[in-house]
């Protein structure tokens, strides 16, 4: 992440946590409120430059039309100040929580990150969004408000789809938008990303790689406008959909940047390489070897992370990594154990990343995208690991 993208990233997240104190003050009266006077309307926000507002974010807006109250309630919040908030984050043990804020905030902290906003209004009985509403009153308390996160399973889009459907029932005109993983939908947002896919592909483990059903898919807030779009319920005998149809609030142009092919990992990693054969053929070797050794060192500390994150953190989608076959923690030992030892390692570590470039285990793994570099650094070590 860059800079200006992390400063950015920042000051949204700055807004959100500040206006989100005292901007709502009424008490929670589901028999004395009249919802006829109250609107609702899922706002989704397109994706951003950092990585953590990659795949968009949702919030759900309340406007009172005779008090002019209009707020947001907004699932992504976390609070800086919470002990051990490093650690916690990284483990996935940091409590995420429901903030509500001014809307004409939220609308400015996307105005500061150029990021476009949409907006689709429900249209369902009073009955019903007084429900939606005195929920979300409920999960916004000080002892409602905070949740465990999970990337995958429960998030702003989640939250904010079980808000709707659990109170609005109804089906869906169109039953699927397609038969997709989780990672296939991930993979949209990550076209113009390799290096950012090339890492969630190591992180994110096979649990990605299971078929998305309907709810499922709106983990992602695009997804989870499009079924909202989608959404059809019974009202006085007729069939109407629960949504209005879907208005540009804010409008801006896309703010990622491609990363140009010459300088994606498959690219890079292709090269040197290539770079690394030729010079261990040109007696380099002493110098080849040194760089294969660091290469060796790096997949293992790689594999050290992965392992990690299975078994140190809670994050559910990097249980089960498939990416320890080839990424293995045996590279660690390979340059300082003897040779007779080392050669048979190094053929069997080789014959484990070409393996995984075929789909014989239940995860798709970007080994392909490195395979190059890992071939022609066992390839060094097998003809001058000997000498060494």
């Amino acid at each position: 992440m860059n800079k200006k993208a992390l400063f950015l990233s920042i000051f949204t997240l700055i807004i959100m946590v500040f206006t989100s104190q005292n901007c709502w003050s009424q008490e929670i009266n589901p028999d004395s409120i009249h919802f006829q006077n109250k609107t609702i309307t899922l706002l989704t926000v397109s994706p951003g430059t950092g990585l953590e507002s990659l795949f968009g974010h949702n919030g759900i807006r309340v406007f009172d039309k005779l008090s002019r109250e209009d707020i947001v309630f907004n699932f992504g919040n976390f609070d800086f100040n919470t002990p051990g908030f490093l650690l916690k984050f990284l483990k996935g043990k940091l409590p995420y929580r429901l903030a509500v804020s001014r809307y004409e905030d939220f609308l400015y902290a996307y105005t500061y990150e150029k990021r476009s906003v949409y907006e689709q209004e429900l249209l369902v009985p009073d009955s019903i969004k007084g429900q939606i509403i005195t929920a979300l009153q409920i999960n916004a308390l000080p002892e409602n408000r905070e949740y465990k996160y999970d990337f995958l399973f429960d998030n702003c889009a989640t939250r904010a789809r079980d808000q709707f459907v659990t109170k609005i029932g109804g089906e869906y005109k169109e039953s699927s938008l397609g038969s997709l993983t989780f990672r296939d939908q991930l993979h949209q947002y990550l076209a113009k990303l390799p290096w950012t896919r090339f890492g969630i592909d190591l992180i994110v483990a096979s649990p990605a790689d299971k078929v998305a059903d309907r709810d499922q898919q709106m983990f992602l807030p695009d997804y989870l406008q499009r079924y909202m779009a989608d959404l059809v319920v019974l009202n006085d005998s007729t069939k109407s959909f629960a949504f209005g149809p879907v208005k540009e609030v804010l409008i801006f142009e896309d703010q990622q940047t491609p990363t140009p092919v010459y300088l994606s990992p498959m690219f890079l990693f292709s090269i040197l390489g290539m770079v690394l054969l030729i010079m261990s053929f040109m007696k380099f070797h002493n110098f080849c070897y040194t760089l294969t050794t660091t290469i060796f060192v790096v997949l293992g500390i790689g594999s050290l992370i992965i392992l990690f994150m299975w078994f140190g953190t809670d994050h559910l989608t990097t249980k089960t990594n498939y990416n320890l076959i080839w990424m293995s923690p045996m590279f660690l030992i390979l340059p300082f154990i003897s040779y007779s030892y080392g050669r048979i390692l190094a053929v069997i570590l080789g014959l484990c990343s070409l393996v995984c470039c075929f789909r014989v285990f239940p995860q798709q793994m970007p080994v392909l995208t490195i395979l190059p570099l890992i071939i022609s650094s066992l390839v060094v070590y097998l003809r001058h690991g000997k000498e060494n």
